[in-house]
């Protein structure tokens, strides 16, 4: 989405703006969701193992027509609480963990992939046209088949934009052969300053992600 303004923010400002919205991420309730699924040939593995992976994510990204570049910034190691589900927790913000090995009383231990992407939006007919940066983390869990894939706007200004996505692959059956379907289930949050932008805001983060 473009800037409106009478001027643009410097870099510092809007790198200030981020530290606040981050602080914020962990514990803010969403204010929109929306799920997707779809069924697609193939076993859960033969599927899962082509959209799933770390090392497949940036073929998986590029496949919304809207995405032109992505970046791998760096991987770590994350860990989700003992008695919590990677489907139930926000991983995006936590810091890495460097013990090397899985602990019984801490927890199950996450690679977790750090990413950057840019992609190119449009409204109103094509009228506005804009590019929106995205920084965002990504963790999968081989053993159950879900992916959960965080993401925030880190180059507008005075808007407040985060997506959250659990992923999951199950097995179907359908006239007797096997197939997989894929469940998309997205929550997410936009706040634009002045209120004036908030529906467009959202509708533009929802886009992005159908």
């Amino acid at each position: 989405m473009p800037y409106i303004g009478l001027s643009h923010p410097k870099a510092e400002q809007i790198a200030a703006e981020q530290v606040i919205y981050n602080a914020r991420y962990p514990t803010l309730k969403p204010n929109w969701s929306f799920e997707l699924s779809t069924v697609l040939d193939g076993s859960v593995d033969e599927v899962a193992s082509k959209l799933g992976p770390l090392d497949k994510l940036e073929t998986v990204m590029k496949l919304n027509p809207v995405c032109f570049e992505f970046v791998e910034i760096a991987r770590d190691w994350v860990v989700v609480p003992k008695g919590q589900k990677l489907g139930d927790v926000r991983v995006r913000e936590v810091p890495g963990d460097t013990s090397n090995h899985d602990s019984e009383n801490k927890g199950r231990r996450y690679e977790r992939v750090r990413f950057e992407a840019k992609d190119t939006i449009k409204a109103f007919w094509g009228l506005m046209e804009g590019v929106v940066i995205q920084r965002g983390t990504y963790v999968w869990d081989e053993k159950k088949k879900l992916g959960l894939w965080e993401v925030s706007s880190i180059d507008k200004p005075g808007m407040e934009a985060w997506l959250r996505k659990v992923v999951k692959f199950e097995g179907v059956n359908e006239d007797g052969k096997k197939k997989t379907r894929v469940v998309e289930i997205c929550e997410g949050y936009t706040r634009e300053r002045h209120h004036l932008f908030d529906w467009l805001a959202e509708r533009f983060t929802k886009d992005l992600h159908r």
